[in-house]
């Protein structure tokens, strides 16, 4: 079966297309997949850049959890007990975000950023979910652009948030399965705290975007 190719059409007019790594992680697939056919990431923003690190973006930072698509999955990676071997990050792959606060179990399956530097650190504690194979210049230019800093701090996490001036707008994201169905992924629940901090990081970008 092959793998399923995501292309992200930004408000730019440039394209991003991303091989979804299924053989390697795939219920982490089956999420991305589920989630973008409901047209969940269409006008959201890569709205954490981090110059020669990462670039994120999810698809419900100001939607909070009443409609049913903010879950958690278990984490597909070394720290998690994850046994299939992963390629290492580098710049171009794709990887799943983990929870704020710690935790080495889960997820956050509508989360994923695109990594735009050498980063060894990540190799193991995340998702290594796909790679960037076509549009590398489009994730160059966003690596680059101007960017303002702003801190978001709760109990559980504390960190700054690099958020570009301009919003990096993703118009569509359109999944091709070339035939094949994909399930909803298998849920789990979020560890003690989460939910709040998400709600928390939400209500921040909101008001920062």
């Amino acid at each position: 079966m092959r793998n399923p190719i995501m292309s992200i059409k930004m408000r730019s007019g440039a394209l991003i297309k991303i091989e979804l790594f299924h053989d390697l992680c795939p219920n982490s697939i089956n999420s991305i997949v589920h989630l973008a056919k409901k047209g969940l990431y269409n006008s959201r923003n890569f709205y954490r850049v981090v110059k020669d690190f990462l670039m994120m973006t999810d698809c419900n930072a100001r939607n909070g959890f009443e409609n049913g698509y903010d879950f958690a999955i278990d984490g597909e990676y070394a720290a998690n007990g994850y046994e299939k071997e992963l390629p290492p990050f580098t710049k171009g792959m794709v990887g799943m975000a983990g929870p704020y606060g710690g935790s080495s179990k889960i997820s956050i399956a509508s989360t994923f950023y695109i990594v735009t530097g050498e980063n060894h650190r990540l190799n193991g504690n995340y998702s290594v979910i796909g790679r960037v194979i076509e549009g590398l210049d489009e994730v160059r230019r966003i690596n680059n652009v101007k960017c303002r800093s702003a801190r978001f701090t709760t109990e559980l996490f504390d960190a700054d948030f690099s958020i570009p001036e301009e919003p990096e707008v993703m118009e569509t994201v359109t999944i091709e399965t070339f035939g094949a169905d994909y399930p909803p992924p298998k849920t789990v629940p979020y560890p003690e705290g989460q939910v709040e901090a998400l709600k928390a990081l939400r209500e921040f970008l909101e008001i920062n975007d």
